[in-house]
């Protein structure tokens, strides 16, 4: 038997807590593209990918994190 949540309590804390499941995949999915492609995040800029909770930015630098060529350049900094 499957529950069904109903109240709005439940419901809204469910739905935070899928868009924090979905933001910290976004940022292992970030943080592995850019070790596949050998680039290496400071702790600092680690922090700030697995510290963002909005969707739409994560989506921003997962794009970038595909062809960035340095991790400044994922955040939108220039080219190294």
């Amino acid at each position: 038997m499957k529950y069904e949540l109903q109240s709005e309590f439940a419901l809204h804390y469910a739905a935070i807590g899928k868009a924090e499941g979905v933001a910290e995949g976004e940022a292992r999915a970030i943080l592995k593209i850019l070790a596949a492609r050998g680039l290496e995040p400071s702790d600092e800029e680690r922090a700030r990918i697995r510290s963002c909770s909005d969707e739409e930015q994560l989506d921003v630098w997962l794009g970038r994190a595909v062809s960035a060529g340095s991790v400044a350049e994922v955040f939108g900094g220039a080219r190294s």
